[in-house]
């Protein structure tokens, strides 16, 4: 078995991707951001921010800079990035390299996790023909 956080890390970052191209689109989501304010219980728990804590557990998780300025990325802000304009487009960038560095480590944990599993496969020895009957 391996780590099964990377699932969910993975999800957030994909939601923070998606809130960052909708933050920069020409849609107006000032309905969804007042909605995305307000707390909210699902299930009997309180929904969050994708860069807030993890839904339901409160445990906000291993905190850095990036996730701190990433934290804008979440559900609970849908201003408009004006990619029209200078400042706009330098704000955009930010985000985009931001995403780009968390979505490396990303990728480390997973080819980590591929190579102890594939280390681990190829240390256990596979069955020889008949070992199976032999056994029995």
């Amino acid at each position: 078995y391996r780590d099964a956080s990377l699932v969910p890390d993975t999800l957030r970052l994909a939601l923070q991707a998606r809130i960052l191209d909708m933050r920069a689109s020409p849609y107006d989501l000032s309905a969804w951001s007042d909605l995305a304010r307000e707390d909210r219980v699902v299930g009997g728990h309180t929904a969050v921010g994708a860069a807030g804590a993890t839904a339901g557990t409160g445990d906000p998780g291993p905190a850095s800079q990036a996730d701190d300025e990433l934290a804008a990325l979440s559900t609970r802000d849908l201003t408009p990035i004006r990619v029209e304009t200078k400042e706009g487009r330098g704000i955009y960038r930010g985000y985009q390299r931001l995403l780009y560095a968390e979505s490396q480590k990303l990728r480390l944990r997973l080819m980590e996790s591929y190579d102890a599993f594939f280390a681990q496969e190829l240390a256990t020895p596979a069955p020889r023909s008949g070992d199976e009957l032999d056994s029995q």
